[in-house]
């Protein structure tokens, strides 16, 4: 799953960090992709995960003179 570019975070005691509330201000982690690893330092402060954006509203493909399959 990691060469499909998703990472693994790690704080500095091995622990998954999986919010962003988690994640303090100053706290460096480990990052783990597909080929390798690096460090980084938390530069904004944790806090509440944003809300997810809605998706937006499917488009209408117009109707052809052929049969629809579905």
């Amino acid at each position: 799953m990691l060469a499909r570019g998703y990472a693994l975070i790690r704080d500095e005691g091995g622990a998954l960090i999986r919010s962003v509330a988690q994640a303090q201000a100053g706290q460096a982690l480990t990052v783990q992709v597909g080929d390798g690893r690096f460090e980084a330092v938390v530069r904004g402060a944790g806090g509440t995960p944003s809300k997810p954006q809605p998706r937006p509203a499917r488009r209408e493909l117009p109707k052809s003179a052929q049969g629809d399959l579905f």
